[in-house]
């Protein structure tokens, strides 16, 4: 099963694992609105909502700091093809402090018919 990443950090929040507070944007009035909410002072991430890793590599996650540089992103992000995905979708988060980053991850094994698990303490897009 693959899970967009709103989808999984709903599933974090049901088990009281902390998450930026994120909304799910389809339209440029869904992310105007969003902003609204969303932005603590310290701008917002636009993170195209596509079921591939490395999405920032491709230019799928963009930072804005503006109402308007928002829906300027935005509009670079929805249509865009990633690694022949197209974005319908953004999920529009606030922009946090990262103090640390971890990577955990769980896949099948099909050769073996069990699940793997995977846990750095390296975090980022390179364990992928």
């Amino acid at each position: 099963m693959k899970l967009y990443e709103h989808e999984a950090k709903k599933i974090f929040q049901k088990g009281n694992i902390p998450v930026p507070m994120g909304i799910l944007c389809s339209t440029e009035k869904e992310v105007w609105e969003g902003f609204k909410i969303v932005d603590k002072g310290r701008g917002v991430v636009l993170k195209s909502q596509v079921l591939v890793g490395g999405r920032g590599k491709c230019g799928g996650i963009k930072t804005a700091t503006s109402m308007e540089k928002a829906i300027e992103e935005y509009q670079k992000l929805i249509g865009q093809d990633i690694k022949g995905l197209s974005v319908s979708s953004i999920l529009l988060e606030e922009n946090v402090d990262i103090q640390e980053e971890y990577y955990v991850g769980i896949t099948i094994d099909s050769s073996a018919s069990r699940p793997i698990g995977l846990i750095s303490s390296r975090g980022g897009i390179e364990v992928e």
